[in-house]
This record gives structure tokens, C-alpha cells and sequence, in this order.
């Protein structure tokens, strides 16, 4: 059986629960490929092949230490069983659009995690410097954010969608995180456009939350 393993669930993210509950370390016991962010909202993580990266609030990315702690983040091992080709996107939401009309049959029932690689037109990406607490709700946190926009860039999506049944444990719908061939640009994504990119996806039939010390 396929399996997306989180730390917490969206809904308890959502409400404020930025304290880190589980180490990256623990994290990557689980997985290879995934995202999420760290304790206090400090920074945006992509894991790419098991290596947990972490966008700044400049989305400046550097390796994170195995002892950092996260609140939330999703991963699973990338045994890819679906692999995609796509042509132009013009946004974010026509890029979802594609990928759900590939795996139409699937989407009702199944998570998928896996990669888009290619060189993008545009990307419009944020993240987040650190918060203290007592927090304020997370759509105050996220608004007042640095967009950064790259044009012109080689890199990796890291995607994750997750059907309604999956409401509450995450987020429903295509989510994804960006992380730059050079490795020095990443973050949550709001806004991209492009053309032919190769994508690779591991179907999913369970989300399983991971226990942390």
C-alpha cells in the first residue's frame, strides 16, 4: 500500500500550530521527496533525493541541519508509477488544470507526490522569516510576505495533490514548492508559467501521520 506520511495535520498547521513537533531527521526516516516548513514558520522546506533544503524569507535556499524541527511537512519514498509530459502553461491554475486532465481517472481517489523538472518562463515564489509566538493566524503571516519572481529558471516543482477525502489531514488540491538546479532559489509557489516539463508521480492510497519524539 502507497503512503504519504505527514507530521500533524493541515488542520492543526492552519490553527496556529507552528511549534516543531518532529525532527527532520525523523522526517527523512520516511521519505526521500516531500515539503513543509520549519518550527516558527522559519523558512520553506523542499526534500529533494533526502536532501532537506530551506528557503529563507528571501527565498535564499540553504541545506537545513537534521536537528531542525518542523511543524508540518509531507514526504514519502519516490517510487514513481506515473510519468507525464507536459506542454505550455500559462498560470498556476492551468498547470493544475493539465496534470489533473492526465490523471482524471485517479484524482477522486488517490494522493499523488512526485517532481516536475524543466526550465521555467516565469515563477513567482515566497516564503517566510521566522514568527514569534503567541502567533498570529497563518493567512496574516503569509500576507505580508516577500514574492520573489525568477524568469528564465532551471528547476524542480515538487508537487503534491491530495484529493477531498483528504481534507483536514492536507491541503486538497496541487500544492507546490520550487527549488532552483543551482540550488540557490526556492520557496512556496503562487504563480508560474513555462512549457515542456517532464513530470514523475507516485500514486498514493493513504495518508499515514508519522509518531515524534
Amino acid at each position: 500500500m502507497s503512503t504519504i506520511y505527514q507530521v500533524s495535520t493541515f488542520e492543526a498547521f492552519k490553527n496556529r500550530g507552528f511549534d516543531g513537533c518532529g525532527s527532520v531527521k525523523e522526517l527523512l526516516k520516511h521519505g526521500d521527496i516531500g515539503f513543509g516548513t520549519y518550527h516558527a514558520l522559519d523558512g520553506e522546506m523542499i526534500v529533494l533525493e533526502g536532501v532537506p533544503y530551506k528557503a529563507d524569507g528571501d527565498c535564499r535556499v540553504k541545506i537545513a541541519d537534521e536537528n531542525d524541527r518542523t511543524p508540518f511537512a509531507t514526504i514519502s519514498d519516490f517510487k514513481p508509477d506515473t510519468y507525464i509530459e507536459m506542454g505550455e502553461f500559462t498560470s498556476i491554475s492551468d498547470l493544475c488544470r493539465q496534470l489533473d486532465e492526465q490523471q482524471r481517472y485517479q484524482i477522486h481517489e488517490r494522493c499523488f507526490i512526485g517532481r516536475l523538472d524543466g526550465c521555467f518562463k516565469e515563477i513567482e515564489v515566497h516564503s517566510v522569516w521566522p514568527v514569534e509566538s503567541p502567533y498570529e493566524a497563518l493567512d496574516e503571516i503569509v500576507g505580508r510576505q516577500k514574492c520573489v519572481t525568477l524568469q528564465g529558471i532551471t528547476g524542480t516543482l515538487v508537487g503534491v495533490r491530495c484529493p477531498e477525502w483528504a481534507e483536514g489531514k492536507n491541503f486538497v488540491g496541487w500544492h507546490f514548492h520550487f527549488l532552483s538546479k543551482d540550488h540557490k532559489w526556492g520557496g512556496h509557489v503562487n504563480q508560474i508559467s513555462g512549457g515542456q516539463l517532464t513530470g514523475r508521480f507516485k500514486s498514493c492510497n493513504q495518508i499515514e501521520c508519522v509518531e515524534h519524539h
